[in-house]
């Protein structure tokens, strides 16, 4: 697990936690992480809480690896983190992943930053967790289209999803085949078709406000 926080690690320095990790997993690599530290000049006498929120991810992250667990969870894995540890630590990831056969199960509120990483999606609706799909499927269940109106139209058909409004054009999910059928009767001047993202497929299947 590589927490979202390094609070709970709050009175260990860097050697003592990689020392405590290599307690528990009997396929740890110590040698890799130490390299790690001292690619990174990172003095193993610091504690944890010394580093930056982005230092402290990346060694997370690479001290999660170390242990050669073939399954990692990541909670939250970039919040906090500004734009270039963000794009650093995406980088090491797929890295990583390149170089190892680990699965990952991300736990993640920013979406846009997992789309070009994950493979499959699982959502948690009411506390249930609902079955796993590959991404490409959860993406192809719906279309999202960019539509030209000569005055817009109440769109009034519970599976289209108005994303955003400007002037005649309108941004929108369609959820269905009924949904299609219906948005063709609105007589729209043009329509484009959008690439439907990971957090399209989260606001057409949980949410906001559906028109209907």
């Amino acid at each position: 697990l590589v927490p979202d926080s390094v609070s709970v690690y709050r009175q260990m320095t860097l050697g003592e936690l990689i020392n405590f990790y290599n307690a528990f997993y009997p396929n740890f690599e110590k040698t890799y992480i130490e390299n790690y530290c001292r690619s990174s000049n990172l003095d193993r006498g610091r504690r944890v809480t010394s580093l930056s929120k982005g230092q402290a991810q990346l060694f997370l992250l690479q001290l999660a690896f170390a242990t050669n667990a073939p399954v990692l969870l990541l909670d939250e894995p970039t919040d906090g983190l500004d734009r270039i540890n963000k794009r650093d630590y995406l980088k090491q990831l797929v890295s990583l992943l390149a170089e190892r056969q680990t699965a990952v199960l991300i736990a993640s509120h920013q979406l846009e930053e997992l789309d070009s990483l994950a493979d499959r999606v699982m959502t948690i609706e009411k506390h249930l967790v609902r079955e796993p799909k590959a991404l490409d499927d959860a993406k192809a269940s719906m279309q999202k289209w960019q539509v030209v109106y000569e005055d817009v139209p109440e769109l009034s058909h519970a599976d289209l999803h108005v994303l955003s409004q400007t002037g005649r054009v309108v941004t929108l999910l369609v959820l269905s085949d009924a949904g299609a059928q219906y948005l063709e009767t609105t007589n729209p001047l043009l329509k484009d078709a959008l690439p439907v993202q990971m957090e399209d497929y989260f606001l057409g299947t949980f949410g906001g406000k559906r028109h209907g």
